[in-house]
């Protein structure tokens, strides 16, 4: 399980290509915005699928503070994803 703000949840879903399992988990939770910390299931397989897609969509971002957001995320799934 891979802990995530709300504002992660956002930049995955506009920077990310999530399969249908890891998408619906999104979804809900951005459903309910007040919530600090989500929860999301994302296995290995997925999780590398995810930052391959965050590290495609890095490459054409010029805004140095979203790319510092990017960044960080991208850690935080490959530390989770590691276990």
């Amino acid at each position: 399980m891979v802990p995530l703000t709300t504002r992660q949840i956002e930049l995955l879903r506009k920077y990310s290509a999530p399969f249908e399992d890891v998408k619906r988990q999104l979804d809900k939770a951005s459903e309910n915005p007040r919530v600090k910390a989500h929860k999301i299931k994302i296995d290995q397989y997925y999780g590398n699928l995810l930052l391959a897609d965050l590290m495609h969509y890095s490459k054409t971002i010029d805004d140095d503070i979203l790319l510092e957001e990017i960044d960080d995320l991208y850690s935080l799934i490959a530390y989770e994803i590691e276990g």
